[in-house]
């Protein structure tokens, strides 16, 4: 790269899915400048591009001579043809080989109209020094060594370079019951995975949910269950031979076959048979931790500064659907942030004014509007503090005295003004935004979506704003004529 020291590109979170994408440039045969998304993905050692939607989206390929295969979860094997691609991204040239296949890998097609054509992989990233950085998101050149940063500086360190030479993969070690074992940091999976033989016969803490699901990946669908367990992955501390153990609990897809196992005579240095990769730690859980992927140093860290999860009350670097006319009688719409069906809950993503980036909850069971006070603390200088308290009542019966504030809200371009009682932060609260994947700074209740005469579709997951102004005194006929 020309200006290596400088390289610096925005990572996208899409929705609730916080596998990291990129968005790049290239130009098609007619000379049309095009955009489209790539997944960072460490655990893919080739890039890829998806033949289909690379045709239909206008790349230009120069195709090269023969095959390769690429093996996938329990050792199947999928063939590839391979060809270069020219493309941009951060403002500097590629051109790089990729492996040309349309396998189903539940990526979706386009976010927001920008196609998604491909896979960039770790021998991308290792070949140009490339950092993937949950603590910002970014994916920028590496500029650690010993030097600067010493292992005394993180609460988890572990050397990449071991895996990239044995698997061809950035791995870690869990160490369970006095058992080193084989996982992968998987940037491109959405989900943590583990062997079910891998839980039992080494004891792990697991709570299996009694719920099921399925999972794609290059080598086809696999059925997996769905369990929360404890690990423990293991870290260096204080030089290159003193090791320690960083305890976790998490979500886990439990599958009955290892991730990979290593061909027959695949040994070490030292003439030690390979161990099988008996698990995956996924995106969403390196980005609660804030780790760093260095692919030019080939080390995982996190720094102790690190909070387990930045609670920032503004979510970041998410595409997300259009807020905007619907193109009948001038109504506006506002996109469910996360897809209900999914997740459950509707949630709402404000897009402007004092609240920007800001996700609410809309609850139709409570009448008031609350604001979790570790948003509050980073949105109080555009509220208003009120004068007395709300005094709320609790599903116990239980009556609590809150402090109000008052703001102004903004959707689809208008101002509203708002009322806020503030809620102590409790773990309920905690734990679901460390669930969801971005925090939750407050809910929106009944008596402010009837004021703005709010219509909730749960079948389009979406709130429409009707084109109208609704008053109080329309909001009085409607209660007069039900009389």
């Amino acid at each position: 790269m020309k200006n290596g020291n400088d390289f610096r590109v925005q990572m996208i979170r899409v929705m609730d899915d916080l596998a990291p994408f990129v968005e790049i440039g290239y130009v098609d045969l007619d000379a049309n400048e095009h955009t489209a998304l790539m997944v960072v993905d460490s655990c893919s050692n080739k890039n890829f591009l998806f033949g289909s939607r690379a045709e239909r989206n206008g790349v230009v390929l120069q195709r090269e001579e023969g095959t390769i295969d690429i093996k996938g979860a329990g050792n199947e094997m999928v063939t590839t043809s391979l060809a270069k691609f020219h493309f941009v991204l951060g403002g500097e040239k590629f051109h790089e080989s990729f492996c040309i296949n349309d396998v189903d890998i539940q990526i979706p097609s386009e976010i927001d109209g920008k196609a998604i054509i491909g896979i960039l992989g770790n021998l991308f990233m290792q070949e140009h020094n490339l950092v993937i950085d949950y603590r910002d998101f970014m994916l920028h050149n590496s500029n650690v060594n010993s030097e600067n940063l010493p292992i005394s500086d993180c609460d988890f360190f572990f050397p990449m370079e071991i895996g990239l030479e044995r698997y061809g993969l950035p791995i870690l070690a869990i160490r369970q019951n006095g058992n080193d074992l084989v996982a992968i940091a998987d940037t491109g999976a959405t989900n943590n995975m583990i062997a079910s033989p891998t839980i039992e016969e080494n004891g792990f803490d697991c709570q299996f949910l009694g719920t099921t699901d399925t999972v794609a990946g290059i080598a086809g669908e696999t059925d997996v269950m769905n369990a929360r367990m404890k690990f423990c992955l293991l870290t260096l501390t204080d030089s290159s031979t003193s090791t320690d153990v960083v305890e976790h609990e998490d979500y886990f897809k439990v599958t009955s076959q290892y991730m990979l196992i290593p061909e027959e005579g695949e040994c070490d240095e030292n003439g030690e048979k390979l161990p099988p990769i008996v698990g995956i730690i996924g995106s969403p859980f390196m980005a609660r931790q804030n780790w760093v992927l260095d692919f030019g140093a080939k080390i995982i860290y996190r720094l102790k500064d690190s909070k387990a999860m930045n609670l920032d009350v503004r979510v970041k670097n998410r595409i997300v659907s259009k807020q905007g006319d619907d193109g009948h009688q001038g109504n506006r719409r506002i996109q469910f942030y996360a897809d209900v069906l999914k997740k459950g809950r509707p949630f709402i993503h404000v897009k402007d004014g004092d609240f920007k980036d800001v996700v609410l909850l809309i609850n139709t069971g409570s009448s008031g509007n609350t604001l979790f006070d570790y948003a509050y603390q980073q949105l109080k200088d555009v509220l208003t503090e009120e004068e007395g308290k709300s005094d709320i009542m609790g599903m116990d019966g239980t009556i609590t005295s809150l402090k109000k504030v008052s703001g102004k809200i903004s959707f689809c371009g208008k101002e509203h003004p708002i009322m806020f009682n503030i809620k102590k932060d409790d773990k309920a609260i905690i734990k679901l935004s460390l669930k969801m994947g971005f925090p939750i700074a407050g809910i929106i209740g009944t008596s402010f979506m009837a004021e703005l005469g709010w219509l909730i579709d749960f079948g389009r997951q979406e709130i429409v704003i009707p084109a109208y102004t609704v008053t109080s005194a329309d909001l009085n006929d409607v209660r007069n004529s039900k009389k």
